[in-house]
């Protein structure tokens, strides 16, 4: 075992290791190192970032100039892809954007999609986020990055004509709504605790011929010696909205729940919006058809889809601390439920003892 001095704590969380935000040099010499359970799967000269015990990320070679997003860019997070930095080994298996210092332009946005979360790192400089960083998913749209992995599809499948269950995950998705007390409706699993960097749950698809499903929002990391959000800028991982019942007397979808946030720095400011907010359900169609629901897209709540005569409405998704909305119940036993709001997603804060200005929603742990 080797043993080192560090200006941070190093804490050892059973196979889990936690290091300071500035580096450690896997090697063991001065100035830090990997020691005893923490260091396992490290690389001599790997140097390791973040105390979140989200993430792992050992840099195998470091970054040598600042990234600055002028210009919309979407960050494909699967293996493989050399924009992710190149990992040493015992590295969680997220998608790495290392640099000295990270800026993202006023009006640009940056969106992360792909099975592996997304993580910003800066070594030595600030994450300063003016326009938009976004892991959200959207309907009809992108996946934010790591959304769907390992959750629980809920207690019941919608059949019939019952409305498909929002997607749970920091706080409980809505269910479904019957299809005239048909007890058809989709229920919501249990609330996930997060053990690692992971995006949320999807919801469910309606019963019958039914509304589709919306994923859940996506996973990003920011590792940095400062991290500033001005009053322009956006970090969104929020699910996506469950889809309306197609045709006539069918189910709305359910939505997919936020996803998680974490910021691993002792210097926070935050002047502009934080979310991971779930997404509004599908409306359940009657003899007219019901509208989808809303994506969210500022730190408000996002509606359910409106339904279709004697359907169901969709239910609100989660926004601060308020709980989604279930789906409205059909009124004839041939008429959709509508579909779920998406519930919470999770906003984590490392390091910074302060409040966060600006909005954050749901509230964050520190």
């Amino acid at each position: 075992m080797v043993l080192v001095r560090l200006a941070l704590p190093l804490l050892i969380v059973g196979c889990g290791f936690n290091v300071p935000a500035t580096p450690i040099d896997a090697s063991g010499g001065e100035g830090g190192g990997s020691s005893g359970e923490g260091g396992m799967g490290t690389e001599a000269g790997d140097t390791c970032y973040g105390t979140s015990q989200r993430a792992t990320i050992c840099l195998t070679s470091m970054p040598m100039q600042p990234r600055t997003f002028a210009a919309e860019t979407i960050i494909q997070t699967q293996a493989g892809n050399a924009e992710c930095a190149v990992l040493g080994a015992g590295s969680s298996d997220v998608c790495v954007i290392a640099a000295t210092s990270i800026v993202v332009n006023p009006n640009v946005r940056v969106a992360g999609t792909g099975p592996r979360p997304l993580v910003l790192l800066a070594t030595t400089g600030a994450i300063s986020i003016h326009g938009t960083l976004e892991v959200a998913s959207k309907k009809n749209g992108l996946v934010g990055a790591g959304a769907d992995i390992d959750c629980n599809p809920g207690q019941n499948p919608p059949a019939s004509n019952g409305g498909g269950q929002g997607g749970s995950f920091g706080s409980n998705g809505g269910d479904g709504g019957n299809s005239n007390g048909a007890a058809d409706r989709g229920i919501h699993g249990a609330i996930i605790a997060p053990t690692k960097l992971r995006g949320g749950c999807q919801g469910a698809n309606g019963g019958g011929s039914p509304g589709t499903l919306g994923h859940g929002g996506g996973a990003v990391l920011l590792i940095a010696p400062a991290i500033s959000i001005s009053i322009t800028g956006t970090i969104n991982a929020s699910g996506a909205a469950g889809l309306a019942a197609v045709g006539t007397k069918h189910s709305g979808g359910g939505a997919g729940s936020g996803g998680m946030i974490v910021l691993d720095s002792p210097a926070i400011s935050h002047a502009g919006a934080i979310f991971a907010n779930g997404a509004g359900g599908g409306g359940g169609s009657g003899n007219s058809a019901g509208t989808d629901g809303a994506d969210p897209i500022a730190v408000g709540g996002a509606a359910g889809g409106a339904k279709g005569s004697s359907a169901g409405d969709g239910g609100a998704g989660s926004v601060g601390a308020a709980n989604a909305m279930n789906g409205g119940n059909g009124t004839n036993s041939t008429d959709g439920g509508g579909g779920g709001g998406g519930g919470a997603g999770v906003i984590e804060v490392y390091q910074f003892s302060g409040a966060l200005g600006g909005t954050v929603s749901p509230p964050a742990t520190n």
